[in-house]
């Protein structure tokens, strides 16, 4: 295996009029966002203001093309590559505008100091531009990507072209590159962090600087496509920190031997998978667990590549990766990170809505035995994903169990499919469960404190819904009203019984649901101040409510003159418990199981989430 490695600095990277790095038209496109650019900025920005080295990390090269078209073939690290790219870039598009047009409005901060300004503006317009292409040959750019991003990055990027200055122009669009978004985001930051101040070019000159010889990276040039998968596995055998999903790619890249075809074929259906889970509020190694322990053998995040690479040794990689792909179009279906409840499209009661519940509560547990039985037994996920979704939020939620003790129960229950058990009988595994019964599902309701508002709306929205249908729908932006306010100083005239005033507080009898506007309007007021809030509205430019638990409320004291207390609390959770079990309903243990599953030994894990991050 042929490998050279050696750190350098930016300015080194991007210099020679030789030198070019392209990234393959297999590789995945450029896929960085804002939280990845956020924390780079942050991190360089420290390391500036404290005038020390940085080390980002290694980027792997690939030199077999080298000869014959003076190419370095970008195996790893285009992100980090293509990332200061952009940056560069619009630290020279903003110095050099500053050069022609020092009195535009958008420098009104550093007018004060043109002059030396201006001087440091041509300086950095220079230094970052020297990063982007090289000076004598005006054709020569250090980068190329791939045959989809780089029309985008030599037309908004690479070449020269008018700063963002305005809001409007840096706005984002969903559909829009995301290299675009990065040269708006990098824009944005440059002018919020730099030139607000007197002295904003003479400082940006001085990190152009900065960035050019204390960012540091370790340029490791390879031989061949198939040392670099091999490098790889050693970096990682010694204890580099490479994410799971890069090193399972990595393996099966190498099982492809030099088969360019098939490398392109798997290349191509990785990157479809990686592009496929990007609407998940998981991650590619999250799911690839998942989907081991529902159709291999449980397992940690730590176990996870071993077992995944000891599987490929000795077999096509490329039908596991098929496999992979069938079950993530499901997978992303119920995790889609925009699937929320509640929702005035989602049908209370329905698969869908179920989904959405389980997705919004950030319930993970289920997710094994739902892939399983999307692919062995789909007519049974329908009936069980409302079940599942009551039992997790009665033992968790409102019984806050372990992670440990639910998993056990969908262990059984895939016992249960395996060995052919009947649909009552596995559905009724749900309710053998003790702890889930109603008697102490409604003990529980009556004095919890819901401090998790999530939680808390999930509640209400719920109850809501089944109490009003179609009729009232919800939208995910509904509120959570505390009726008796969270704000220690407010009300201190509340008798509060003998009880600590977080138990009234956060009683699910003090909560309600409010529109957005209303909730923000209210805030800490006094109750005669939300009580006219809450009243009903009857037109559509009238103050009040749409929601009936609301109104109820402004209803009871209209007629009663009543004033919130410990009473009227206690009553509505009374009320909310004793409707909870309906709500939350489970199927009833069957008299005569058809089939009977062992149970299933699981480690007893104590906290609500386990050590992998499963609830």
């Amino acid at each position: 295996m042929q490998i050279q490695s050696e750190p350098q600095t930016l300015e080194r990277i991007f210099t020679g009029v030789a030198t070019r790095y392209a990234v393959p038209h297999y590789q995945r496109d450029y896929t960085w966002n804002q939280d990845q650019w956020a924390e780079l900025w942050s991190d360089i920005n420290t390391a500036f203001e404290g005038d020390r080295e940085y080390f980002l990390g290694s980027f792997v090269l690939n030199t077999e093309n080298l000869a014959d078209e003076g190419i370095y073939e970008i195996v790893d690290g285009q992100q980090r590559l293509t990332t200061f790219t952009i940056l560069f870039a619009v630290i020279r598009d903003l110095a050099n505008h500053f050069v022609h047009n020092s009195t535009h409005e958008s420098y009104a901060a550093i007018g004060l100091n043109v002059d030396p300004n201006r001087d440091k503006a041509r300086r950095a317009a220079t230094k970052a531009g020297t990063l982007v292409v090289h000076l004598s040959e005006p054709d020569n750019y250090f980068l190329r990507l791939n045959d989809k991003d780089h029309p985008v990055f030599y037309d908004k990027v690479q070449k020269e072209s008018p700063p963002l200055l305005s809001k409007e122009e840096r706005q984002t669009f969903k559909a829009e590159s995301r290299l675009a978004k990065g040269k708006k985001f990098f824009t944005r930051k440059l002018i919020e962090d730099y030139l607000d101040k007197e002295d904003g070019f003479i400082k940006i000159e001085k990190f152009v600087t900065f960035c050019m010889t204390k960012l540091i990276l370790l340029r490791i040039a390879v031989g061949s496509d198939n040392d670099a998968y091999l490098l790889f596995e050693t970096l990682n055998d010694r204890g580099l920190d490479l994410s799971i999903a890069d090193l399972v790619k990595n393996r099966l890249l190498l099982g492809c031997g030099g088969d360019e075809e098939k490398k392109t074929r798997v290349l191509g259906k990785w990157n479809e998978l990686i592009s496929r889970l990007g609407k998940s509020r998981f991650q590619a190694h999250d799911y690839l667990r998942f989907y081991w322990c529902a159709f291999e053998a449980k397992c940690t995040k730590k176990e996870l590549y071993r077992l995944i690479r000891d599987e490929l040794a000795d077999k096509d990689g490329e039908p596991v990766l098929d496999q992979w792909l069938a079950s993530s179009e499901f997978f992303c279906e119920i995790t889609d990170r925009n699937l929320r409840f509640p929702h005035s499209s989602l049908s209370l009661g329905s698969t869908a809505c179920s989904y959405a519940e389980l997705n919004t509560l950030g319930y993970s547990v289920y997710i094994p035995l739902f892939l399983y039985l999307n692919r062995n037994r789909p007519a049974l996920l329908h009936k069980l994903a409302g079940p599942a979704a009551s039992y997790l939020f009665r033992i968790i939620t409102v019984g806050s169990f372990s992670a440990g003790r639910a998993e056990s129960r969908f262990d059984k229950i895939q016992e249960a499919v395996t060995l052919g058990a009947s649909d009552d009988t596995i559905l009724g595994i749900f309710a053998q469960d003790p702890e889930t019964s109603d008697e102490k599902f409604i003990d529980r309701l009556r004095t919890q404190r819901f401090e998790d508002n999530k939680a808390a709306r999930h509640l209400l929205s719920k109850i809501h819904l089944h109490e009003h249908g179609e009729g009232h729908p919800l939208n995910h932006d509904v509120q959570l009203e505390h009726v008796f306010p969270q704000k220690e100083d407010a009300w201190p005239a509340f008798f509060l019984d003998g009880r600590a005033r977080e138990d009234w507080v956060y009683s699910i009898g003090n909560m309600t649901l409010l529109e957005q506007g209303l909730n923000k309007a209210i805030q800490a007021s006094e109750f005669p101040t939300k009580v006219a809030r809450y009243r009903q509205r009857t037109t559509a430019t009238d103050p009040g409510s749409a929601i009936p638990m609301s109104y109820r409320i402004a209803s009871e004291y209209d007629t009663n003159g009543a004033t919130w207390n410990y009473a009227w609390i206690a009553n509505r959770a009374e009320s909310f418990a004793q409707a909870a079990p309906v709500v939350w309903s489970l199927p009833a243990i069957p008299t005569v199981a058809a089939v009977q599953p062992q149970a299933t030994q699981t480690t007893d894990v104590s906290a609500t989430e386990s050590e992998d991050g499963m609830i």
